[in-house]
């Protein structure tokens, strides 16, 4: 007989859980599949910014005999653009956390289909292989690669980090301190400031209004950055930019990540949106943010950079490329433009927490 696929509930979360540690080869208590950690990502109606009403952001396979034997997560939300005609919105989707059993390897389709069904287009960033061959064989079409960009906080970093030897540890400390010499991060000019956001409302619209004469996005409702916020086992941050008049100019998210079985913290600029493309504004955001994520105790900051006044901001601030992440659409009607910039960070998907 075939799996049962149904949408994910409260009691399946256990379950899942298991599944998905086992799968992962994750150990048993990592945050990504912690019960509460699957509850806000799967269950709080808010975690995509309200997108898709009540349907389903989970589906669960079970055999005959109760296992499961499968599982894909779908962060519902939408492209939102001037150029994406009067609507300014295509619905679309994400996935993640998909997983089939090996001893079911038809499972794994049957999910995506499911998630599928209903939605205009679908995109993944920075897939993993297995998914990448699926994807590309029913129509997800590489639109760019996403450059990555790093900054060493603290230099002992090196000395924590892991998967190194000693040689290796002393090499990337003199790279680093010889680029940071190359590279001095320059003082943040006085043309913003930084004021901590503890839930963000409207007053965030004109911003995301402005940015979408210029890129296309998908949804930064207040609604879904606060639901980040209420990341349970991080502590997110949100920001607020601030000209010297007063007037909001831009707003952002960042998160602290234990990385290297908890020697080192990375800091994740998970979000930045300013409204306009001036470059001394972003790089000025830039250098703020990451010294406030160096005060949180970060190591490292780490900041996706979509577009080129991004790059060439980051470029400025003493961050460097330390790799790029392929964003794939699927959109087999044609909807959404090829010569207009995507606004990409690890907002998207579950980049922000892991």
């Amino acid at each position: 007989m075939n799996p049962e696929i149904r949408p994910l509930s409260e009691s399946d979360l256990a379950d899942l859980s298991r599944f998905l540690t086992a799968g992962f080869q994750a150990p048993a208590d990592a945050s990504f599949a912690a019960v509460d950690v699957l509850r806000w990502k799967y269950l709080e109606p808010t975690r995509a910014g309200s997108q898709g009403g009540s349907r389903p952001h989970s589906f669960l396979a079970r055999d005959p005999t109760g296992c499961v034997v499968g599982h894909i997560g779908i962060c519902r939300t939408a492209f939102e653009g001037d150029v994406l005609g009067p609507a300014t919105r295509i619905e679309t989707i994400h996935i993640i956390d998909w997983l089939g059993s090996t001893e079911h390897p038809g499972v794994g389709t049957a999910l995506m289909r499911r998630a599928h069904q209903g939605v205009p287009t679908q995109f993944g960033l920075g897939v993993s292989p297995s998914a990448l061959v699926v994807g590309e064989r029913i129509g997800y079409e590489l639109r760019s690669l996403v450059p990555v960009y790093a900054r060493v906080l603290r230099t002992d970093y090196w000395r924590r980090a892991g998967g190194m030897t000693m040689a290796r540890r002393l090499a990337r400390l003199g790279r680093d301190l010889a680029w940071r010499a190359s590279h001095p991060i320059p003082a943040a000019p006085g043309i913003l400031r930084l004021e901590q956001a503890h839930a963000f409302g409207a007053e965030i619209e004109p911003i995301t209004d402005a940015a979408k004469h210029y890129v296309i996005m998908t949804s930064r409702s207040p609604e879904r950055l606060c639901a980040m916020l209420r990341l349970p086992r991080q502590a997110m941050t949100g920001w607020r930019l601030v000209d010297p008049a007063g007037r909001l100019r831009g707003w952002a998210v960042t998160n602290v990540v234990p990385t290297d079985a908890g020697r080192t913290r990375t800091g994740k600029i998970v979000d930045l949106l300013l409204d306009d493309r001036d470059e001394n504004r972003w790089r000025t955001a830039f250098i703020l943010l990451a010294q406030a994520l160096k005060r949180q105790g970060a190591d490292v900051a780490l900041a996706y950079a979509s577009t080129p006044w991004t790059a060439k901001a980051l470029d400025q601030c003493g961050f460097a490329s330390r790799y790029t992440v392929k964003f794939h659409i699927r959109d087999r009607s044609g909807l959404i433009p090829r010569d207009v910039p995507f606004h990409l960070t690890p907002l998207e998907a579950d980049y922000a927490y892991t």
